[in-house]
């Protein structure tokens, strides 16, 4: 199972991008990480339909323009979630849903008896614990 990104820490594009001023495209800022240096990060902005801009950060390693970097645990760089193989918890929930229903479907036992919703977050738990 990958790692997922509610358990590592993250920086958004704009918090980053508040420390520059409104009319300020593009800019670089260092980040002072604790006891291991400071990473440059690229922030971008493209034009909002609304007003002003959108701000994005630039993924060291990949380049591509994201809205947040992760730093996993005993890393020492903030990267994208992709850089990372990271996943969301929400692909996990979905993916057990999908499989405890192909299941389900494809039973040729009439008188298996359907898991109960309790039963069923208690297997989400341990896949997720795992």
């Amino acid at each position: 199972m990958k790692q997922l990104t509610d358990s590592t820490d993250s920086i958004n594009s704009t918090d980053i991008g508040k420390i520059l001023s409104s009319y300020v495209e593009i800019g670089m800022v260092m980040l002072e990480l604790d006891g291991v240096g400071t990473q440059e990060i690229c922030i971008v902005s493209t034009e909002s339909n609304l007003q002003g801009f959108i701000r994005w950060v630039i993924c060291p390693r990949c380049g591509r323009r994201i809205k947040k970097l992760y730093l996993p645990l005993g890393d020492n760089i903030f990267l994208c979630r992709s850089c990372y193989d990271l996943g969301y918890r929400t692909q996990y929930v979905r993916t057990f849903r999908k499989t405890q229903y192909q299941k389900k479907r494809h039973t040729t036992n009439p008188n298996k008896r359907q898991m109960s919703r309790e039963e069923m977050l208690s297997e989400l738990k341990k896949l997720l614990t795992k």
